[in-house]
């Protein structure tokens, strides 16, 4: 399957790129999955990620072909 990642704020500074295309295997994995698979890939620490919307819904649990996400880290301030 191929889905594309965008990445936003520091995360989009630690990656170096805006958004990528990634092809994996499965025709389906879960949130938690991709986030392990973006730990290993772009040595994100999982505490870094808090949000992670897939076709601008947060309530998605499954990733699928054809689907873009967006990874959002952690916002701080007051």
């Amino acid at each position: 399957m191929l889905i594309r990642v965008k990445f936003f704020g520091e995360l989009k500074e630690k990656t170096g790129k805006r958004s990528v295309e990634l092809t994996l295997e499965p025709l389906k994995i879960r949130r938690e999955d991709l986030i392990r698979i973006l730990e290993k890939e772009f040595d994100i620490p999982k505490e870094k990620i808090f949000n992670v919307a897939v076709n601008n819904s947060l309530s998605e649990d499954f990733i699928e072909d054809g689907d873009t996400v967006s990874i959002h880290p952690v916002y701080r301030g007051g």
